[in-house]
C-alpha cells in the first residue's frame, strides 16, 4: 500500500521488491518521500547471483551470491547517509578480455556513507589468475576513504615466496585510475620459470625487492620495478652465451677464439652462476624501460629492456587463455 500526506507533504510506501531477473532484486519494507528527501525506516537490501552483472560485461563469468544491505537509509539536502554492510561469498568470478580469472572470493565488511564515506572489511581468494600466473591464498583489507577504494595488507603466495602489496583506485575520477605497490619477498625463480614458461630460460635463486605501477583505464602512468637476488642465483648457459655473444660479437673475431672465450667465461656447467642480479624497470615517453644486470667475478652483462605496455598486455591476454 502507499500512503499519501498533504499536511505535512510525504508518500509513504508499503513493501517494495524490484526484480532484475530471477536472481537479483532489491527489496524494502518502507520510503518515506519528503519535499526535503528521502529515506527508508527498515534496511534496503540488494541481492544477486551476479547474472545482470555478467549481462552487462561486468563480468566474464561469475557464480556465487553478493549481498548489500543500507540502513538508516537517508537522501537530502546534507547528502546520501547510511551504513552499508557487504558480504560477498562466489565460486567464480572471471573479468572481461581475459583480465583475470579468481576462485573461492570471499569479502564481508561495513562502511559508513556521511558525512564522508568511510569503512573496513576483509577480502579472500583462494585462487586467482592472471597473465597466465597463479596467486594463491590471497588475504587482504577493504578500506574506504573518501573517494578511494584501498586494498590494503594484501598477501599473496607466488612461487614459492610471497607478495605483501596495496592497491588504491579512485573509481569516480576521470579514468578510474589505480596506484599498486607492493614488496617482494623470497620468490623462487625456479618456480617462476617452470610455470611462467619463458622462451629458452631457466633461472634459479631467490627475489626480493619492490615494485610500484600506476594505471588508468586507458594507460600505464608510472612504473618503478627493483628487483635482486643474491643467493643462488643462476641462468642457463645457452642464455648466457646468447647474451653474451649480443654484447661482444663485434668485438672478436673468428670462431675459435670465441668458443674459448666462451668456455673460459661460462664453463661447461647447465646453469651459470652469479654473484648477484638485478632487475631495474621504469617508465619512459609511456613505454617500459630498464635493465637487468648479470654480476660474478668474472662475468659481468647488462641487458637493456624495452618494451611497449600494450603489447605486453596483449601477451599477458593470451597466456591467460
Amino acid at each position: 500500500p502507499i500512503r499519501f500526506t498533504v499536511e505535512p507533504l510525504s508518500l509513504e510506501t508499503g513493501a517494495l521488491q524490484v526484480a532484475m531477473g530471477e536472481g537479483t532484486h532489491l527489496t524494502t519494507d518502507m520510503l518515506i518521500i519528503r519535499p526535503d528527501g528521502v529515506c527508508a525506516t527498515t534496511p534496503i537490501v540488494f541481492e544477486t547471483d551476479f547474472s545482470p552483472f555478467v549481462a552487462k560485461q561486468y563480468f566474464a563469468a561469475a557464480t556465487g551470491r553478493a549481498t548489500v544491505s543500507v540502513e538508516g537509509f537517508r537522501l537530502d539536502g546534507s547528502g546520501l547517509a547510511g551504513e552499508i554492510i557487504y558480504g560477498c561469498d562466489a565460486s567464480l568470478m572471471n573479468l572481461p578480455n581475459k583480465l583475470a580469472d579468481m576462485r573461492g572470493v570471499k569479502a564481508q565488511g561495513r562502511a559508513t556513507l556521511h558525512p564522508v564515506p568511510s569503512g573496513e572489511g576483509a577480502l579472500e581468494m583462494e585462487e586467482i589468475k592472471v597473465g597466465g600466473t597463479t596467486l594463491r591464498k590471497s588475504k587482504a583489507v577493504i578500506r574506504v576513504d573518501g573517494d578511494a577504494l584501498i586494498i590494503d595488507d594484501a598477501m599473496i603466495e607466488l612461487f614459492g615466496g610471497g607478495v605483501i602489496g596495496r592497491a588504491e583506485a579512485r573509481p569516480f575520477e576521470p579514468g578510474m585510475p589505480i596506484v599498486v605497490t607492493g614488496d617482494v619477498n623470497d620468490i623462487d625463480l625456479s618456480i617462476f620459470t617452470n610455470e611462467f614458461e619463458p622462451p629458452s630460460l631457466l633461472l634459479t635463486g631467490r627475489v626480493n625487492g619492490r615494485m610500484a605501477a600506476g594505471l588508468t583505464s586507458q594507460q600505464l602512468t608510472m612504473l618503478d620495478i627493483d628487483l635482486e637476488a643474491y643467493k643462488d642465483f643462476s641462468m642457463n648457459r645457452d642464455m648466457v652465451e646468447q647474451l653474451l655473444m649480443s654484447q661482444y660479437v663485434g668485438e672478436i673475431a673468428g670462431g675459435r677464439q670465441m668458443t674459448r672465450m666462451l668456455a673460459s667465461v661460462i664453463g661447461n656447467d647447465d646453469q651459470r652462476k652469479f654473484d648477484r642480479a638485478r632487475l631495474i624497470l621504469g617508465l619512459e615517453d609511456k613505454r617500459i624501460a630498464g635493465a637487468a644486470k648479470l654480476e660474478s667475478k668474472t662475468l659481468d652483462l647488462t641487458v637493456d629492456i624495452k618494451a611497449d605496455p600494450l603489447a605486453l598486455i596483449e601477451a599477458l591476454r593470451a597466456r591467460q587463455q
